[in-house]
């Protein structure tokens, strides 16, 4: 909550993302790729963010004007 940054060493150990690497043929997960994951992961989490924020933005001026 509030966290800006990934808990890169820990990333890997979600049971879901272990579920996705294990179909994808990942048996052990280096540090390299367990930064790389976290900072895919953080990109999209960002992009996913500003995209709710600018569809909040335009209904509330929406709302603004319908008053």
């Amino acid at each position: 909550m509030d966290a800006t940054e990934v808990s890169i060493s820990k990333l890997h150990l979600d049971d879901e993302i272990q579920d996705f690497l294990k179909e994808k043929g990942v048996k052990k997960v280096s540090e390299e790729m367990a930064s790389d994951l976290g900072k895919h992961l953080m990109s999209h989490i960002k992009l996913a963010a500003k995209e709710l924020a600018d569809i909040a933005r335009k209904e509330f001026k929406k709302g603004k004007k319908d008053k």
